[in-house]
């Protein structure tokens, strides 16, 4: 019930922005890290994820997933000055759920076989692994328009975010010639490489260090072009969700996202596929990877250091 109550909060701008401009000190109450200064919104969007990453390994409620992402996908567009390990766990949930998707694709591709007495048997499960891999799919393209919704209204006030996707780039280079992912990721290529020759330009001429690269963002981001981003810009208001959600309440009443004008979820009476089969994709975590690392990525360039 309380997803539901913040879905429907979620609707609301006013409460968008205040969060984010309610500061909060020592919450000793979260203890994966010392959080010592951090905004209420960011607060919020560090239990959501984890809230996320529980799910998968624990409960496997299948509506869970895509309630949490429809009220970050709610929040997205006023996400402000979030904190580095927030970028940081924002990008790893991509991460984690992308490397599933990858391996499910790959053994959808290949097929499966099993060596039983000599005798090799092709299990035609094909049927199942389409089904997971379309919930991976429609799942991922949330986080990304999550992160993209971000990056379109908010950019010049998340230099954090874009030193994270900076930093660990790479996790979306194998999505940039699926058609599913293509326009999404175009745009957060844009940002990428804007950014990137800002800092190889500045590398240039001298040695950076991490604080160096965070003032060079900040700079390229006054500099932004606004129109940089007028496809996102369009896609963002023009989109209409594919992702339809169900309260974990009795009624199990959908929730999807309504409007052109705004990221926002309500109750509706339509049932989408996607909930059909989470339970089997909420494996997707392997138990044996909880304690991913923070980092996430060995470093790439020089110039950039761990997030964390």
């Amino acid at each position: 019930m309380s997803i539901i109550i913040l879905l429907i909060l979620s609707e609301d701008d006013v409460f968008n922005k205040t969060i984010h401009q309610t500061k909060l000190k020592n919450i000793t109450w979260y203890t994966e890290r010392q959080l010592t200064e951090i905004s209420l919104g960011g607060l919020l969007i560090l239990v959501i994820i984890r809230t996320i990453k529980y799910n998968m390994l624990k409960m496997r409620d299948k509506y869970l997933h895509t309630n949490c992402l429809a009220a970050l996908a709610n929040m997205s567009s006023q996400f402000r000055d979030l904190h580095p390990y927030i970028s940081q766990r924002l990008v790893s949930l991509f991460e984690t759920m992308a490397k599933k998707y990858q391996k499910l694709h790959r053994k959808l591709q290949n097929g499966k076989e099993i060596k039983l007495d000599e005798t090799t048997i092709q299990i035609n499960d094909s049927t199942e692994l389409e089904q997971d891999v379309n919930v991976l799919e429609e799942v991922l393209r949330m986080v990304l328009e999550i992160i993209n919704s971000c990056l379109t209204s908010q950019l010049t006030n998340n230099p954090n975010l874009i030193y994270t996707l900076l930093y660990n780039r790479q996790v979306f280079e194998a999505f940039r010639d699926n058609v599913v992912f293509q326009d999404i990721i175009y745009n957060i290529d844009i940002v990428i490489k804007y950014f990137s020759d800002l800092l190889n330009t500045k590398s240039n001429h001298q040695e950076v260090d991490a604080s160096q690269v965070l003032q060079v963002i900040q700079q390229g981001g006054r500099q932004w072009p606004r129109d940089k981003l007028a496809y996102c810009d369009s896609f963002t208001a023009n989109k209409t969700c594919s992702v339809a959600i169900r309260t974990v309440h009795s009624a199990r009443i959908p929730i999807e996202k309504f409007g052109q004008s705004k990221n926002a979820f309500r109750l509706s009476a339509s049932v989408h596929p996607v909930n059909q089969i989470w339970a089997s994709q909420a494996t997707c975590m392997n138990p044996g990877s909880s304690q991913e690392s923070e980092s996430g990525q060995a470093s790439q360039e020089g110039f950039f250091l761990n997030p964390k």
